[in-house]
């Protein structure tokens, strides 16, 4: 009898060890529903997800990094572009030009403007059918620029005055022009900036009257001087 219990007890014992440890016998159902703690390789894996979308999130609300124009900032660029001359009678000649521009900040928003420009301009026809000349306009001209600061867009207009020969075969000499020219700059780096620049002339000193030139042109520039 004695023996017979204590084999009971021990099997009992032995089934109860196998049912609480077995891998493969099923859990309470307060241990089934309790949740997975995750692991350290998910763990790490979250956190570095997370890192990314808020780095990519800063880098778009981070406003873009400004272009002002410096006081004694220097500027030398090039441009080409199309022109049209309007003779003193009205007929429109058609052409290609290019210019060369050195600025110089006197202030913040005031630069110093230097212009060599060419034009030249296919012969054209009168509203009657008469035959008009081309010509070539060369010179050069200086004044001032107003420069507006708004981020890297860098916009601005100028006044100049100077001087160009005609090469014109009815009347070819020295002209007078007043000029305005404008433009908006797109800065990529602090040294190196690109453009649209337009110029509308007025020429004088023409013995038929006054001449006009309208100009658009892609340029860029290289910057230096802080």
């Amino acid at each position: 009898m004695t023996v017979a219990c204590s084999r009971d007890f021990h099997l009992a014992a032995t089934f109860t060890t196998v049912h609480r440890h077995s891998p493969h016998m099923p859990r309470s159902p307060r241990e089934a529903t309790r949740p997975l703690a995750p692991s350290p390789r998910r763990a790490r894996g979250a956190l570095s997800l997370a890192g990314g979308a808020a780095a990519l999130l800063a880098a778009l609300l981070a406003p873009a990094p400004e272009a002002h124009a410096f006081e004694r900032q220097w500027h030398l660029g090039a441009g080409a572009g199309y022109t049209a001359y309007i003779d003193p009678s009205g007929v429109a000649l058609h052409g290609a030009g290019g210019a060369l521009h050195l600025t110089y900040g006197i202030s913040d928003t005031l630069n110093v403007l230097a212009i060599a420009d060419f034009s030249a301009h296919a012969p054209g026809t009168t509203s009657e059918g008469a035959p008009v000349s081309g010509l070539m306009l060369a010179g050069a001209s200086g004044g001032l620029a107003y420069v507006f600061d708004i981020l890297q867009w860098v916009p601005w207009v100028g006044a100049t005055l100077g001087g160009y020969y005609a090469f014109d075969n009815p009347s070819p000499g020295g002209r007078l022009a007043l000029s305005v020219p404008f433009g908006l700059d797109y800065q990529i780096s602090r040294s190196f900036a690109v453009g649209a620049s337009g110029q509308y002339s007025l020429f004088f000193l023409d013995p038929g009257g006054v001449g006009q030139r309208f100009g658009g042109f892609i340029r860029a520039e290289y910057i230096w001087g802080y």
